[in-house]
């Protein structure tokens, strides 16, 4: 049910684009596993393949992703109830 993935592989530099995300330490939105919230704009590289997770009408694909400064997580490359993308490769 998660929208189709446009990210690419481990190593990809990306960017959080559309909306301010959270980071989570797990890949899913229905735990108390808030890290901190991702700008837009925020650089990150992807450092483990998506994990997909249903969240209410639609599922997410989690990214593993690490911040400039080093710090770990994971998130979302797109939403799961509306046509929105927040993750973008930067090629």
């Amino acid at each position: 049910g998660a929208k189709p993935a446009r990210l690419t592989s481990i190593g990809s530099h990306i960017k959080v684009v559309n909306a301010l995300i959270p980071l989570r330490s797990s890949p899913d939105a229905e735990s108390s596993n808030y890290m901190l919230s991702l700008l837009k704009g925020t650089h990150l590289e992807v450092v483990s393949l998506p994990v997909c997770t249903r969240f209410l009408s639609g599922a997410n694909l989690w990214w593993g992703v690490r911040t400039e400064c080093g710090l770990g997580g994971w998130a979302a490359e797109a939403s799961a109830i509306r046509d929105v993308y927040y993750l973008q490769e930067i090629k």
